[in-house]
């Protein structure tokens, strides 16, 4: 073996009582910590440009998490972008949306 390198005895193989088995208490279902922040989702179309403007986010805890961006819709590509975390609380949705707007050109 060579100086940084490791030795596996069988690559690529482990041990499984039952594969793909596991213990639900509940299957299909989860408890949310925070329950009723569901994601929220803006779009604007701009013909002339042929372009949609997304803006998408959600609570999570103390913060708001999300990303806006300008989409071609002529070809799916995405033309800008900016992801965004904020504590809530500390600036709201409002202020958000005239950040982006005075420094992403948008709503």
């Amino acid at each position: 073996v060579e100086p940084g390198q490791y030795h596996e005895v069988n690559p690529g193989q482990y041990h499984e009582l039952d594969p793909g088995q596991f213990h639900e208490t509940d299957p299909g279902e989860y408890h949310e910590m925070n329950p009723g922040q569901e994601v929220q989702l803006n779009i604007e179309y701009n013909p002339e440009e042929e372009t949609k403007t997304y803006n998408v986010h959600k609570k999570t805890g103390d913060y708001i998490i999300g990303e806006m961006g300008k989409i071609n819709v002529n070809n799916g590509q995405t033309l800008e972008g900016v992801r965004y975390t904020a504590v809530d609380g500390m600036v709201d949705q409002a202020q958000i949306a005239e950040i982006l707007r005075r420094f992403f050109g948008t709503n």
